[in-house]
């Protein structure tokens, strides 16, 4: 039977103590994105945490790999990645983001690693509203809401912009905005664990979203992302037990009312003992 172990592997920590540490042989720098989105990805204490540094764990363990996490900011992410060449992976990525400029500097993407959606999350009563209806939208700083840059610039819909997940959220509690363009995972797991409200915000299923997936990204090693594939593949269910463990499982979040949002902490990342047993 498995059993619950804690296993280390936050930001600048090495999963494997090789006698040497050679960056692009057994030591790689993996760029991360400067900002909360837990339980996808996110920040507890300064230390990055999240369902996608456990895949990233796991990964590492298996293979012997150390990696350390460098915090990017989101107007920063694509120069150090592309440009700079300071990180020598990016997760998560996808190949819509700053597409035009990935496909230049020929970027390889993993398989996918996780479903997420991103769209407006609202009050329960505006759940129905329509794109007609829809005045102003609290956003991330940094990110890019392309379905409604148009709208946005022709001023039909106000955007304000905050770098704090919790300020939006109360936000939209509050109706300064209709909504925020957010994951709704990432809503409900801050309005239980930092507002701390019996309120919730659901997705507004009229309006335009993105069902997509996240990705791990690398322009120089790509037999390291073919291990990574193989990795996942290999591991399928070691990888839907994370999903489930850290409630990403359902992307859509079908009933908020139910949401109990997983422990992420700062010290534990916890994974499945003896690592991938059961099969």
């Amino acid at each position: 039977m498995s059993v619950l172990l804690f296993l280390f592997g936050f930001a600048n920590f090495s999963l494997a103590t090789p006698l040497e540490l050679k960056r692009g042989e057994n030591y790689f720098v993996i760029g991360v994105g400067e900002y909360d989105y837990l339980p996808h990805t996110g920040f507890v204490k300064g230390r990055f945490a999240g369902f996608g540094e456990a895949v990233l764990t796991a990964f590492a363990k298996a293979k012997g790999y150390t990696f350390e996490y460098k915090a990017v900011s989101i107007p920063r992410m694509f120069k150090v990645f592309l440009e700079d060449a300071t990180v020598d992976f990016m997760y998560p990525n996808n190949e819509y983001w700053d597409a035009e400029h990935q496909r230049k500097k020929g970027v390889l993407f993993s398989s996918p690693v996780v479903t997420y959606v991103d769209g407006i999350v609202v009050r329960p009563e505006n759940k129905k509203i329509s794109l007609a209806q829809l005045k102003s939208i609290g956003i991330i700083k940094g990110f890019d809401p392309i379905q409604y840059k148009d709208l946005v610039k022709e001023k039909k819909i106000k955007m304000y912009e905050h770098s704090d997940v919790v300020a939006l959220l109360k936000m939209v509690l509050n109706k300064r905005v209709q909504g925020a363009y957010l994951n709704p995972l990432v809503a409900a797991y801050y309005l239980k664990t930092h507002v701390k409200s019996d309120e919730m915000l659901v997705l507004a299923d009229k309006l335009p979203f993105i069902n997509s997936s996240y990705y791990f990204s690398t322009i120089k090693y790509s037999k390291v992302l073919e291990e990574f594939d193989e990795f996942l593949k290999k591991e399928r269910s070691f990888f839907h037990k994370l999903k489930i463990q850290y409630g990403v499982q359902d992307p859509f979040l079908k009933d908020p009312k139910k949401y109990t949002p997983p422990l992420v902490s700062e010290e534990t990342s916890f994974v499945t003992d003896p690592l991938f047993a059961e099969k």
